[in-house]
């Protein structure tokens, strides 16, 4: 792996990290998992984004390997809804299944909140609402239906950009 491959990927990890932690603070004390910062499904992820966004690019012809936000977004959010939740956090025994799917979608929450650039203080309970269907009720496996949700959340609440190290 190049230097500059190996840097890309440690930053798209460092990413996922700072997600898994911000999805593990927000939720209450009685259902928080430990998020698994040396495992291997993480790692996996990292290189599995690389693989398609490296085939996003040069499917839709984008100049300088550069991808607006929302499409970034909806392509880590499609990665992480393949992943079961005991791959990236460690839950105790007794944890319900509900939990477990709602500390996965409250990943993605973040990672949806991070990349589009909207500021936390404007995520109000409609926004919220609207963001958690779109995780917990809504597969997305059609990444157009994907990225055509979050480039709306994007202009109404977030900060558009082009994103060449994610």
């Amino acid at each position: 792996m190049s230097d500059r491959l190996s840097i890309l990927f440690l930053k798209r990890r460092q990413f996922l990290m700072e997600c898994g932690r911000a999805a593990v603070m927000a939720l209450p004390d009685g259902l928080r998992p430990v998020f698994l910062t040396e495992s291997l499904h993480l790692d996996q992820l990292v290189e599995g984004y690389g693989a398609l966004r490296d085939q996003f690019v040069t499917r839709h012809g984008m100049g300088e390997n550069l991808l607006a936000n929302h499409k970034v977004a909806a392509l880590y959010v499609q990665l992480l809804s393949k992943v079961p939740a005991e791959s990236l956090f460690r839950f105790p025994a007794d944890a319900p299944v509900d939990s477990r799917r709602l500390v996965m979608a409250t990943m993605m929450n973040a990672v949806i909140v991070a990349l589009l650039g909207i500021d936390p203080s404007r995520v109000d309970g409609l926004l919220q609402d609207d963001i958690e269907y779109c995780l917990l009720k809504e597969a997305p496996a059609n990444l157009e239906w994907l990225c055509c949700t979050l480039h709306a959340h994007c202009l109404l609440n977030g900060a558009r950009t082009n994103i060449a190290r994610y």
